[in-house]
């Protein structure tokens, strides 16, 4: 008996028991440089949108294949729940009524009955420990990172009588909110931040730089009283991270990709967990400090500096220790 089962008012049931589930388009549609957005797996991330890179469709194609009154749902409405099914699976979105764009079949469509089920409950409830868990559970049997659409009505829902699920959502979106407050002020901070250091080591206008001699260096002119010098010869350490696979389920470590490693913040809360031992974890730890590089991928070069906050963390990217922190 699980702890669902000790609450007399929480009820156990499948996806599909309360749930229509559908997807985007199986057709090869055409793509074109304007016109109706049309979105796949890969532009759904941390509840959001990612529109960084996006196709579109034409107006025609979008009213063929994207019907109110198909007889399969395939165009999401007002308070559908999509979420990932192919690539990069469980990423959850709950469609607001501004949105307008067309789906790929790389992404599922959940419309729940509305007298039984809170849409955006049903958004916290894919979000959660015990969907994730369990969707990656019938994930480990299929040799592709896929799944179809009836696995996705074989997975539990759980849910307790329709005001409670309005009040847990209530208090999970206030949090939600607050937590999309405080990432823009820290884009904002960083982005004044990389302002300044442009401002104070590319065009050499810090503080009192009026009165400051520029001599020659072999990197060009620099201050007076500054050096140029080797990574090598300031790190106590250069040490490539560690190399494992990466896990959905809590084991305590947190392991650092150099996906993770992006231009703005990162997001603690989607980087993975894994298994190192005793032995390898001294030796691959992150101390505060230490400075991460993306050597490979699309993120090549990008930077960040370890903190306090961000203890017990390990890293795959390239690390520098720099000689003044061990």
């Amino acid at each position: 008996m699980n702890f669902f089962s000790r609450k007399t008012h929480w009820k156990e049931q499948k996806i599909g028991d309360s749930c229509i589930v559908g997807d985007g388009a199986h057709a090869s549609l055409k793509r074109q440089q304007t016109g109706i957005m049309y979105l796949t797996s890969k532009n759904f991330k941390n509840g959001c949108l990612d529109l960084s890179k996006v196709d579109y469709i034409s107006e025609e194609d979008y009213i063929k294949y994207f019907r109110d009154n198909s007889k399969a749902l395939t165009k999401p409405q007002t308070d559908d729940v999509l979420f990932s099914i192919i690539g990069t699976i469980g990423e959850p979105y709950l469609f607001k009524p501004q949105d307008k764009f067309g789906l790929s079949s790389s992404v599922s469509i959940l419309r729940p009955n509305n007298s039984v089920i809170f849409p955006k409950y049903l958004y916290y409830w894919i979000k959660g420990h015990i969907f994730q868990e369990a969707l990656y559970g019938i994930k480990g049997g299929v040799a592709q990172s896929y799944v179809s659409l009836e696995m996705i009505r074989s997975l539990p829902l759980y849910y307790p009588p329709f005001s409670t699920q309005k009040k847990i959502a209530a208090i999970l979106s206030a949090y939600d909110d607050l937590i999309e407050n405080n990432t823009r002020r820290i884009k904002i901070l960083e982005e004044m931040a990389q302002t300044l250091y442009h401002e104070w080591f590319v065009k050499f206008r810090f503080p009192g730089h009026e009165h400051t001699k520029m001599v020659d260096s072999k990197l060009g002119l620099i201050p007076e009283g500054w050096e140029v010098k080797r990574i090598k010869d300031i790190c106590k350490q250069i040490n490539y991270g560690y190399t494992t696979s990466a896990k959905s389920e809590n084991t305590g470590i947190k392991f650092l990709r150099i996906t993770d490693i992006v231009p703005s913040i990162i997001n603690w809360d989607s980087v993975p967990f894994c298994e190192i031992s005793d032995k390898d974890y001294k030796k691959y730890e992150l101390l505060e400090g230490d400075i991460v590089i993306a050597r490979t991928g699309a993120t090549t070069g990008y930077a960040k500096r370890i903190n306090k906050r961000h203890s017990r963390r390990k890293t795959y990217p390239l690390s520098f220790s720099p000689s003044h922190q061990r």
